[in-house]
């Protein structure tokens, strides 16, 4: 699995109680023990967003695209240069 970056898509598999669900990554912290921690804004209708923390470790979720905009805004391409 490739490491996840701000604005990637993903879906929820068969291993998370949120399986089935899309969200969109919002942050990704590399860990001292060679592990990334990943947040997943997962929007709930009616209710907002749910937050998600995952370890790309655990494998409970798959990358299925590219977002053209994150939850906090719109996503051009020289920001995501900028942010990598």
């Amino acid at each position: 699995m490739r490491l996840c970056e701000i604005g990637d898509v993903v879906q929820f598999n068969e291993k998370h109680k949120w399986r089935g669900c899309l969200g969109i990554v919002c942050d990704v912290k590399l860990l001292g023990e060679g592990d990334v921690r990943i947040l997943i804004g997962v929007p709930v209708l009616k209710q907002g967003i749910a937050f998600i923390v995952s370890l790309l470790s655990q494998n409970d979720f798959e990358i299925i695209g590219k977002s053209a905009f994150t939850l906090f805004g719109v996503l051009d391409e020289e920001e995501n240069d900028q942010e990598n």
